[in-house]
């Protein structure tokens, strides 16, 4: 949790320092221009709640603490959202995993905790995967 508050607030001041250089970059093989427009857009249609909502989309959360900080967002509104959303983001990774086990338990009859080793790998690939 400290390692993704820290991401979102060192993006957040890099953008607050460097705005209109990163809107002015080229495309690169490490930058896409496309995707920091995306995530300025989507912060423009649902506001000081990106910062919240980005804890749960992926391609969102790269750029959003940017488009953030872009915004000359105020510090506290920004730290609030980002602290709910990764407490939130938390919370129901963990009732979700809680749930499936109980589901997978109940209607197969397969306990995933002899199976633990191969979930990580799977959880850590499927979000990496290209759009």
């Amino acid at each position: 949790m400290m390692a993704t508050a820290a991401g979102s607030y060192l993006g957040c001041f890099i953008d607050y320092l460097k705005a209109s250089y990163l809107f002015q970059k080229n495309d690169s093989f490490f930058f896409i221009k496309k995707h920091i427009c995306r995530a300025r857009d989507f912060y423009d249609m649902h506001g000081k709640y990106t910062v919240f909502l980005s804890n749960f989309l992926r391609v969102i959360m790269t750029f959003a603490p940017l488009a953030a900080g872009n915004h000359k967002n105020v510090v506290y509104v920004f730290s609030l959202n980002n602290c709910l959303g990764i407490i939130c983001r938390v919370m129901v990774m963990n009732l979700s995993g809680y749930c499936l086990q109980t589901f997978v338990l109940k209607k197969n009859g397969f306990d995933m905790k002899e199976r633990i080793d191969y979930i990580p790998p799977v959880i850590i690939i499927v979000p990496t995967l290209p759009d």
